[in-house]
């Protein structure tokens, strides 16, 4: 089973496949935030919106820090922490406001299988070893990594990789 919910002349955007262990569908491949939205992964994706209630104080200080800002995220819709985690993100990302995570240029989303693979993606120089990996870049260059479960909320822990110094 194959859907794909958008393309682009150089490659395929959103498509849903069938895991080869279970037989359930997965994202593989390059997407937006839009195949969270569908029918498939829109319940999770839905509740952990809703569910998370990020720090105002810390999404206004997010604000300005998001300036330049990109993120690269490597998940698995099969994942629970990937199912808790991104929307958790994406929650943040949307309640700073001035700052849009749908836009690709803006967060690129990579789904994997169970073997860690994104089809003709080389995952290799990211050394994923837990999902999700969430590789935050400023002005194009790494400024840090969250890496399967969170120990601190969100918001902060974003704050804390925008705010450090170099």
């Amino acid at each position: 089973m194959l859907f794909v919910l958008s393309c682009s002349k150089t490659e395929k955007l959103n498509t849903i496949v069938s895991d080869d262990a279970t037989g359930d569908s997965i994202f593989l491949g390059y997407g937006t935030v839009d195949v969270l939205k569908h029918d498939i992964f829109r319940k999770y994706y839905v509740d952990g919106l809703n569910d998370y209630h990020p720090a105002d104080s810390l999404i206004d200080s997010l604000r300005p820090a998001l300036k330049a800002v990109t993120f690269k995220v490597i998940m698995g819709t099969w994942d629970t922490r990937s199912r808790k985690v991104v929307p958790q993100l994406f929650n943040v990302l949307f309640s700073v406001g001035s700052y849009d995570p749908s836009s690709q240029s803006n967060v690129e989303l990579i789904g994997v299988n169970r073997a860690m693979k994104a089809g003709n993606i080389d995952l290799d120089d990211y050394k994923v070893k837990r999902l999700p990996l969430i590789i935050v870049y400023r002005s194009g260059e790494e400024a840090g990594r969250l890496q399967g479960k969170l120990s601190e909320p969100m918001e902060k822990v974003l704050f804390d990789i925008l705010t450090k110094k170099k």
